[in-house]
């Protein structure tokens, strides 16, 4: 490699997961200085980020890990604990009316969230990333995944609908999917060759 980084490897499983955690906790962190109604809007937005990483590791990314890395059985279980328990807490968000009481709520969900996060980054992601698993062909399938579900969940596809180009970022994304998808081929024939 000459030092630079791909586009294939930008886009690896663990990447795409620190990408979302970015995200969520910039969310967190603004909800506590912005007014009433941009709180609103932030919580919205959050939880939807949240629903949407969730699926992502629920449904790609703890499997391949729990077939692929040895050792990782309590940390996904933590894992998965702390999943249950955002899942409980956004369940009562969705049904509170905005007010001190949600925001004591949402604050108790980033509470959760920010914990589950760093413990994913310190102990899981270190672990896959020193296995045999693919986290970059699990990258691509976890952004494709992404992209199929936000076309699903109407407030996410607003803040990418622009001046209405939802199909349009969708046609794009999946475009990009095909050739990364061909880029990884591409530099996997490569590094067998050598």
């Amino acid at each position: 490699m000459n030092g630079k980084t791909s586009t294939v490897e930008a886009i690896s499983a663990t990447d795409l997961l620190r990408g979302d955690h970015r995200r969520i906790k910039e969310l967190f962190r603004d909800f506590e200085s912005v007014d009433r109604e941009t709180k609103n809007y932030i919580a919205r937005t959050a939880i939807e980020e949240i629903e949407l990483h969730t699926l992502l590791e629920e449904k790609l990314f703890y499997p391949a890990v729990e077939r692929e890395v040895e050792g990782c059985e309590e940390i996904l279980s933590d894992s998965r604990e702390a999943h249950h328990i955002a899942k409980l807490i956004i369940a009562e968000l969705k049904v509170i009316p905005f007010g001190d009481r949600y925001h004591a709520k949402f604050e108790k969900l980033a509470d959760t969230v920010t914990d589950h996060v760093d413990e994913e980054e310190d102990k899981l992601f270190p672990m896959a990333e020193k296995s045999d698993l693919d986290l970059h062909q699990l990258g691509l399938e976890m952004a494709h995944l992404k992209m199929r579900a936000v076309a699903h969940r109407p407030y996410l596809r607003e803040r990418f609908r622009g001046a209405g180009k939802t199909a349009a970022f969708i046609a794009l994304g999946t475009v990009v999917l095909a050739g990364l998808g061909w880029l990884a081929a591409s530099r996997r024939e490569e590094l067998v060759g050598r």
